[in-house]
């Protein structure tokens, strides 16, 4: 576990500036020695690692709190060096490099797609504006921000959405963002991206 954070990491924080531009909190240690970064989906039960992705809850978690991470089931040997994530490299550097390599091994390429766009994921609308949301939500200080916001942007007051066939009649931009006619309360996500795109919090995906 700690050659994971300490070494692993590096290989995996590279692969993920390299293919995806993403600056982490914690940078990459370009010159590390690429340790315990192995290509765990190789050898990993499918069904657990379907069941451990769909909970929700373990979002945020150190894996080591996780009982699937700490005790996972083992489905099939590792088939590369422990120094080596997908791709053969003798330092991160060289790793990330390769996993972007136009010439280099396609169908290594697609292995690391799941590992991409799992973490692509959590960024995604879907996942990523209900829980802005709620936090904004959260604080009086926001909620007037937003209020603010949207009362000067009459543009949003009147978008349509699905959830929605006219205008809201309502001075809260919290029953603007919400759908309080059925239960559990529903946010409309196309307001709320709209909303938050106003406040230049989100980025558009072209």
């Amino acid at each position: 576990a700690d050659n994971v954070e300490v070494h692993g990491s590096s290989v995996y924080l590279a692969v993920l500036l390299s293919t995806l531009g993403i600056w982490c909190p914690r940078l990459p240690f370009f010159l590390d020695v690429p340790m315990s970064a192995v290509s765990f989906l190789d050898a990993l039960d499918e069904n657990q690692v379907a069941e451990l992705w769909a909970e929700e809850s373990n979002l945020g978690k150190d894996f080591r709190s996780v009982a699937a991470c700490r005790e996972p089931r083992i489905s099939a040997p590792i088939r590369h060096h422990w120094s080596s994530f997908l791709f053969h490299g003798a330092q991160p550097w060289q790793i990330a490099n390769a996993a972007i390599d136009p010439e280099g091994p396609t169908d290594r390429r697609e292995r690391l797609r799941p590992y991409i766009e799992r973490f692509a994921h959590f960024f995604s609308a879907e996942v990523i504006v209900p829980r802005l949301v709620e936090h904004l939500l959260s604080s009086e200080e926001t909620v007037d921000a937003l209020q603010l916001l949207w009362k000067s942007r009459p543009d949003l007051s009147g978008n349509l959405t699905e959830n929605s066939g006219k205008d809201d009649e309502t001075d809260d931009v919290r029953m603007w963002l919400w759908d309080l006619e059925v239960l559990p309360a529903v946010l409309r996500l196309e307001r709320a991206r709209s909303l938050l795109d106003a406040a230049g919090l989100l980025r558009s995906s072209s």
